[in-house]
């Protein structure tokens, strides 16, 4: 029954590290996952692959929470410089 829960925890992982809506993101992301949680179970002991996962996603949101190829600076980012440069026709689509 815990295997899924592996599954999510690691899917979770995955698009965390990876960065939300960045493909390239989430491959890097998914290779970085898989090292370490190998070589954390080849060394360490494999009850703490889970671990090194949680771990990982705190360490990211701690550091970079839009993750490692996240869209969110660049967003932000574009919002300064069209509110600086006077430029009055840009959409901002909201949630509805």
């Amino acid at each position: 029954m815990s295997q899924g829960y592996d599954v999510l925890i690691n899917a979770l992982a995955v698009s965390i590290i990876g960065g939300l809506g960045s493909t390239g993101g989430v491959i890097v992301a998914s290779l970085v996952v898989g090292f370490a949680q190998r070589f954390t179970d080849t060394y360490i002991g494999s009850h703490w692959t889970m671990i090194v996962s949680l771990v990982a996603i705190l360490v990211v949101l701690v550091i970079k929470p839009s993750g490692l190829y996240g869209k969110q600076k660049e967003l932000e980012e574009r919002i300064k410089s069209e509110k600086y440069s006077g430029e009055t026709n840009v959409e901002y689509r909201t949630a509805e």
